[in-house]
C-alpha cells in the first residue's frame, strides 16, 4: 500500500463516520451506525488476521487487547440490532471511539510526511 492509498483509505475512513454522524442526529436511526460499527471491526479484525505470527510467538498484549476490543464492538452492533437499549448504547460509545481513531490518523496522515509505510 502507497501512502497515497493509505491517505485515501483514512480520508475516506474519517468521511463515513462523520456521514453515518449526520445520517444518525437527522434521522435517530442507528442502523447505518451498526453497519459502520461493523465494517470497521471486521477490517480491523481481517488485519489483525495477517498479523497473527506477532500473537503466537510471544503474547503481544496490545493486540490481544484489540482484537478483544473488536470482537465486543462486533458483539454489541449484532445485539444492538436486535434491539436491546444497553447495548445500542455501547455502539454509539464504539462508534466514538472509532471516529476519534478515525479523527487521529487524519491528523497524522496529513501532518507527517512519510518516504514509506512500514
Amino acid at each position: 500500500m502507497t501512502n497515497r492509498e493509505f491517505i485515501i483509505l483514512v480520508v475516506l475512513t474519517l468521511v463515513a463516520h462523520i456521514a453515518v454522524l449526520v445520517v444518525l442526529v437527522a434521522t435517530r436511526r442507528i442502523t447505518p451506525l451498526l453497519i459502520l460499527n461493523v465494517l470497521v471491526a471486521a477490517v480491523s479484525l481481517a488485519y489483525l488476521a495477517t498479523r497473527l505470527r506477532y500473537i503466537f510467538v510471544g503474547p503481544d498484549w496490545q493486540m490481544l487487547a484489540f482484537a478483544a476490543a473488536e470482537l465486543t464492538a462486533l458483539g454489541l452492533a449484532a445485539a444492538a440490532y436486535r434491539g436491546w437499549r444497553f447495548t445500542a448504547a455501547m455502539s454509539i460509545v464504539v462508534f466514538g471511539l472509532h471516529l476519534f481513531a478515525a479523527i487521529a490518523a487524519t491528523t497524522f496522515v496529513l501532518l507527517f510526511k512519510w518516504d514509506r509505510l512500514i
